[in-house]
């Protein structure tokens, strides 16, 4: 790292598990803060394209401010909500929403 001359851009959810030595080399870090609840309540449903078949009634809100999770994560459980339901044949439901959402929370060790 210290002979290379050009940019490397890394990234990491446990930054405490990086090596002192290893952190002394980098020279910039940043910080990206977990997305507030109207935040990911826009992620939640930026996640689904207008061609995909959602039920009209889905709790955008509660799923946003039940589960507290970085933008990746909801990404993960938006395509695992669309695989549940197209298994089941039929739309995204809030049920799904939630299913997935739980798998991602025990996934990150946060008891659901």
């Amino acid at each position: 790292m210290e002979t290379y001359d050009g940019v490397t851009l890394l990234a990491t959810n446990l930054e405490e598990g990086l090596d002192e030595a290893f952190k002394r080399r980098v020279r910039f870090s940043v910080q990206f803060e977990i997305p507030d609840t109207k935040e990911r309540r826009r992620l939640w449903k930026s996640m689904f394209p207008p061609t995909v078949p959602l039920a009209d009634n889905i709790d955008w809100e509660m799923i946003a401010s039940r589960f507290v999770m970085a933008g990746g994560y909801i990404k993960k459980a938006a395509l695992r909500a669309a695989l549940i339901a197209v298994d089941a044949g039929r739309k995204i439901s809030t049920a799904d929403l939630l299913e997935a959402a739980q798998h991602e929370y025990r996934e990150m060790g946060r008891v659901v």
